[in-house]
């Protein structure tokens, strides 16, 4: 089972789980797993990311009531695999609450693809009322701010 960040599509993944997805380890009897949930509206991000997962990953709609919404819809992705998130650990994921511990990966990686993703995950991306462009990328992290700042600022030099 191999995970090259260099191929576009994993290394959004990575980004996207890095900002949006959450890993717990194996305790108390429980198998660990990669969740990662979204609004019911993107479930063909999911849908695209089972499909490069070397592995089983299941797919399924979740309806609860939030502070913000009663009957919100959501899908989530799952993936039990242990083989596959021992390689998310090494490339640089983190099982638990990860914010202010996040890196980009360990190995090189695509990128443009990354932070697409992790933008997508954690950011924002639109125009404002007076038609002008604005990314906006949220974490508590140094080290992805400033690698954040660095790959957009050789973007703008090419």
């Amino acid at each position: 089972m191999n995970i090259d960040l260099k191929c576009p599509s994993f290394a959004y993944f990575f980004g996207f789980i890095q900002a949006d997805g959450s890993m717990s380890s194996e305790s108390r009897g429980k198998k660990g797993r990669l969740t990662i949930e979204v609004n019911s509206n993107d479930k063909e991000i999911l849908e695209q990311f089972h499909k490069i997962i070397p592995c089983t990953s299941t797919i399924y709609t979740r309806v609860r009531d939030t502070n913000y919404k009663k009957g919100y819809k959501s899908s989530v992705l799952r993936v039990y695999d242990h083989k596959f998130r021992e390689q998310l650990i090494k490339l640089g994921m983190f099982y638990g609450k990860k914010s202010s511990l996040i890196y980009p990966p360990r190995s090189s990686y695509s990128e443009v693809d990354y932070f697409r993703g992790y933008i997508d995950g954690d950011g924002s991306l639109g125009l404002t009322s007076n038609g002008f462009p604005y990314i906006s990328v949220v974490t508590s992290c140094e080290h992805i701010a400033h690698a954040y700042l660095n790959s957009f600022i050789r973007l703008l030099e090419n």
